[in-house]
């Protein structure tokens, strides 16, 4: 990754894609660009750094990165980032279900049906209670899509280049082609759109 870019689109794409880890503390941000955007941390939910980084990659414009190590970070084995738990799988939810509602680039919708399908992988034995509230999250992205009219190469083309996590067993992995064969019929009926609406 290069030490500086101007460029709106490959900044964008470096954050979006996780180049740069999402974590908080490696970056410094312009307090006119957060105040102008209205960008703040979501309260009451782990991981809110992925729904800041999403936001985040929107808004960025041009991006310096240093490799000079600068901060060390310790991770706690026992801390509440390190163990998975159903209070990560509610804050997914609320943190997809936010960036969708209000994200400004059509790869809202990229970004949300990736994490929830990766999301299903996770929980998938530790918490099957939880399976059916993640796939209903997934159909209430493809509707919200299909009712706004957005165009769907670029999720296509974002979730094909997205890389499965590792599975385990034949469960995991009948449980990973179900969600991507849902995945798939949702982005099927959104493409029969060719383009986004525009009200006069």
């Amino acid at each position: 990754m290069p030490e500086y870019t101007n460029a709106p689109r490959l900044t964008q794409e470096f954050i979006r894609r996780g180049r740069v880890a999402v974590t908080a503390q490696n970056k410094l941000i312009r307090r006119k660009m957060l105040e102008e955007h209205h960008m703040r941390f979501l309260e009451g939910v782990l991981n809110e750094d992925e729904h800041f980084n999403y936001f985040l990659s929107e808004c960025a414009r041009s991006m310096a990165v240093s490799y000079v190590p600068i901060y060390l970070y310790y991770v706690n084995g026992e801390g509440i980032t390190s163990r998975y738990s159903v209070r990560n799988v509610h804050s997914c939810l609320q943190i997809e279900k936010d960036i969708v509602s209000r994200g400004l680039s059509t790869m809202k919708y990229a970004h949300a049906l990736n994490a929830l399908n990766a999301l299903c992988l996770k929980v998938a034995n530790d918490f099957p209670e939880e399976l059916p509230a993640i796939r209903q999250s997934m159909r209430e992205v493809g509707k919200k899509a299909k009712k706004e009219g957005h165009p769907m190469i670029c999720l296509i083309s974002y979730m094909n280049a997205a890389q499965p996590q590792r599975l385990l067993g034949s469960k995991l992995r009948s449980l990973y082609n179900r969600s991507q064969n849902r995945l798939m019929q949702i982005m099927l009926s959104l493409s029969e759109k060719r383009g986004p609406r525009h009200s006069a």
